[in-house]
């Protein structure tokens, strides 16, 4: 029966994505199953990364760009709903996938800056659930006044001195993560985006706070004063944030 077939070819897929793109020529019918497992979720980086790192169930770039011309916004739209976009895809890249996946569920957008032009992240307002960025990108989208109001998770892992904006644009927060510095912590910054965080998502009820090992004690210490069960200070050498911490945000 079709509906059986189409069953083992979504199985197959899903527990060998490498082979999906061979699966997809079987025949039409089974090219559209399997297309909506290829597509679901991209992990995008450089060619030269992909190629350092050598590890499975990433994109690259430069060779998935002519996928992004050659398909509509409308074939993308419906398929792609998990995207991850490291700091080594070229800026055009990065325009062309924001523009064509524009059903995005969960994304991790880790670019250097944001230019005022580039707002293609901002139609995202109503699909968004999950967000991993850095301060730069977070700070822009805070100041679009835009309202992202499905989202309920967002992770900053990479430390700063942009201090976190407030996040009022963000109502259905519950869960935010975020990087310490690795030096000792000596000027409390960090107290100060604790601060913002806890005064500005009025529906939070987990701040996850990653912390070196050698300052672990102090922001413990620290933390402990400030008397919030929401806060919980964690050892970043278990809490990577790396593309494995974000599949596990939206998995869970």
């Amino acid at each position: 029966m079709p509906e059986i077939e189409d069953g083992i070819f979504e199985r197959a897929a899903c527990m060998f994505p490498g082979y999906a793109p061979t699966l997809s020529v079987v025949s039409k019918r089974v090219q559209t199953r399997v297309e909506y497992i290829m597509y679901r979720t991209l992990a995008v980086e450089s060619v030269q990364e992909r190629y350092l790192r050598g590890e499975p169930g990433r994109a690259a770039a430069e060779r998935i760009a002519p996928t992004l011309q050659a398909r509509p916004v409308e074939f993308f739209a419906t398929r792609v709903l998990n995207v991850c976009i490291t700091t080594t895809v070229p800026d055009e890249i990065v325009k062309q996938i924001l523009a064509k996946c524009t059903g995005i569920q969960h994304l991790a957008l880790w670019r250097q800056q944001m230019d005022p032009d580039d707002a293609l992240v901002l139609p995202l307002s109503s699909t968004l659930r999950t967000l991993f960025t850095n301060r730069q990108v977070l700070s822009w989208m805070a100041d679009s006044n835009v309202v992202f109001p499905h989202v309920t998770y967002l992770s900053l892992p990479y430390p700063g001195r942009i201090p976190v904006p407030t996040l009022e644009w963000l109502p259905a927060l519950t869960t935010v993560q975020l990087d310490l510095e690795k030096a000792p912590l000596v000027d409390n910054r960090w107290v100060e985006d604790v601060k913002t965080v806890l005064s500005t998502a009025s529906q939070l009820r987990s701040l996850l706070l990653n912390a070196h090992r050698a300052c672990l004690d102090i922001a413990t210490r620290q933390v402990e004063e400030m008397n919030d069960p929401r806060i919980e200070v964690r050892d970043d050498e278990v809490y990577q944030n790396g593309i494995v911490d974000w599949k596990e945000s939206w998995r869970a």
